[in-house]
């Protein structure tokens, strides 16, 4: 298991860590930049990926799943109304 230094507190803690066990900082061994920039969605602390929309590969991902089923249900309505209303 990797430390490095809380960017808080300077405890050393695990590079996987979400929030530091003694300060509470979230992302404590994370430093953010205009080249690493953060996740746009909320409560994430992962890095963006260029030509992601701004988001981690995770958060990309689950977006693009919501969008297809969104998708996939109002086909489905619509062929249902379809089928209903020249039947």
């Amino acid at each position: 298991m990797f430390l490095e230094k809380c960017k808080d507190c300077g405890k050393k803690v695990s590079i996987r860590a979400k929030v530091c066990p003694k300060c509470g900082v979230a992302a404590p061994t994370k430093s953010f930049s205009n080249k690493r920039p953060k996740c746009l969605i909320q409560d994430c602390n992962e890095y963006a990926i260029e030509g992601f929309n701004g988001m981690c590969i995770d958060d990309y991902k689950k977006q693009k799943s919501a969008n297809f089923n969104k998708l996939l249900i109002i086909f489905l309505l619509s062929f249902l109304i379809s089928f209903l209303v020249f039947k």
